[in-house]
């Protein structure tokens, strides 16, 4: 087994021993966590910003419109200015990692839905998890 970021109260990392986890699984657990601290804090624009990336995540296997690529673009925007937010006022360098690794799997997810445009055949999570290489959720 390899060690898992287990989110702390900051929603973060403390490592605990489990059985390694997808990258979108990976992702669509931090994004709860996300969700969780920004309904704590109050943050509404937070909240709903963090719910656009995860709405992005919930519907790989649909077939891709307009909709759902205006969903892609205005999530990646946010989490691409959030996370340079993040880095301008030195956050914490797991929350950095974490948010970058968020932006590898929007960025496999992008990929899948402009392969779909070409080629014809869906988004889907099988694809996005081997355009993010397969790999396993690395530790924090």
């Amino acid at each position: 087994m390899q060690p898992y970021a287990k989110p702390s109260r900051n929603g973060f990392s403390d490592a605990v021993t489990r059985p390694p986890v997808s990258q979108v699984r990976w992702a669509v657990d931090f994004l709860e966590r996300r969700i969780d601290l920004a309904i704590a804090a109050g943050n509404r624009d937070q909240t709903q910003a963090f719910r656009k990336v995860l709405q992005v995540l919930h519907e790989i296997d649909c077939r891709s419109d307009s909709l759902r690529y205006r969903t892609l673009s205005e999530a990646f925007d946010f989490l691409t200015t959030f996370t340079d937010d993040c880095l301008a006022a030195g956050s914490d360098p797991a929350a950095l990692r974490s948010y970058l690794q968020l932006i590898q799997v929007l960025s496999a997810v992008d990929i899948a839905r402009k392969e779909e445009l070409v080629t014809g055949q869906l988004c889907s999570l099988a694809r996005v998890e081997a355009l993010c290489g397969g790999q396993h959720v690395h530790t924090h």
